[in-house]
């Protein structure tokens, strides 16, 4: 059993692709502990960002693939987090995205800017991945599109994390 030399390999993939940058930064009303577990929460995320499902692997926590979309127009998104660190003030999450559609990284962050009855954090979100089939010139619109998208997603997160 060969490989099919005309199927297209993750290179070619990858050249067909334009680089996507973008930033949520969100202040919740919320203490640190609430919006840290809620934002770790793989499964969970579904709850906050729109139209998303998410499978964690039973065997590693920390690795899982998203469903965005509907039905069959769901994009794949695997993914796996790695150096996790919180300290009660200030929290950081690296994921890995690992395809087969985006490839790349997201960076998460929450610091704690409030404490006691007036418990604020702030969310920072940074992705920076490859996306497919965006034309070059379209990309500053979808990392734009995205940034308000993740802005709007981590303002419902309060209402998760608060309950």
């Amino acid at each position: 059993m060969g490989t099919d030399p005309t199927a297209p390999t993750q290179d070619s993939r990858r050249r067909r692709s334009n680089r996507v940058v973008f930033d949520a930064d969100v202040t919740l009303a919320l203490p640190i502990e609430h919006v840290w577990a809620e934002l770790i929460d793989w499964g969970g995320h579904g709850r906050w960002i729109p139209m998303t499902r998410v499978d964690v692997d039973p065997a590693d926590p920390n690795r899982f693939i998203a469903w965005s979309g509907v039905g069959r127009l769901a994009l794949e998104d695997r993914m796996h987090a790695t150096d996790i660190a919180f300290d009660g003030t200030r929290g950081t999450c690296h994921v890995d995205k690992l395809g087969p559609v985006l490839v790349g990284f997201a960076e998460l962050t929450v610091t704690r800017v409030a404490a006691g009855a007036e418990a604020a954090t702030r969310v920072q979100w940074h992705e920076d991945v490859m996306v497919p089939y965006v034309p070059k010139f379209l990309t500053p619109v979808v990392a734009k599109a995205s940034g308000l998208m993740f802005s709007f997603a981590l303002k419902r997160l309060r209402r998760t994390a608060a309950a």
